[in-house]
């Protein structure tokens, strides 16, 4: 005959069946993450490769060229002006979704002038 603690039927693992179980799925979905981001880690190098082979093709586009230069400054004004903004305390999603539809305005116009 065993005794057990009077707890014993709230414990969350009652049995050594139960634990050897419970240490098994922790391995097996720490191995299956471990793949994820073995998965991940390629693919992400995957896309840099095609990134840089696409810059390396179009280097000498001008409209691929202007339109980075347009990103950049679109980017870099929009995001002093957004700063200038907070620090005055003058940010208020009313601007930050006009200022998302001339950014969208602007992606429009230069999608079809690109074309």
């Amino acid at each position: 005959m065993h005794t057990v603690p009077s707890d014993f039927s709230s414990q969350p693992v009652q049995t050594e069946t139960q634990l050897d179980r419970l240490e098994h799925e922790a391995l097996a979905e720490e191995a299956r993450l471990k793949e994820a981001a073995k998965d991940a880690k390629a693919k992400a190098k995957k896309e840099s490769k095609k990134v840089k082979s696409n810059f390396e093709a179009n280097s000498d586009n001008p409209v691929y060229i202007g339109n980075a230069v347009a990103v950049v400054a679109l980017s870099a004004g929009l995001g002093f002006g957004a700063y200038r903004k907070y620090a005055a305390g003058e940010l208020t999603w009313k601007v930050v979704g006009a200022w998302t539809a001339v950014v969208g305005l602007f992606a429009t116009a230069d999608f079809y002038l690109s074309s």
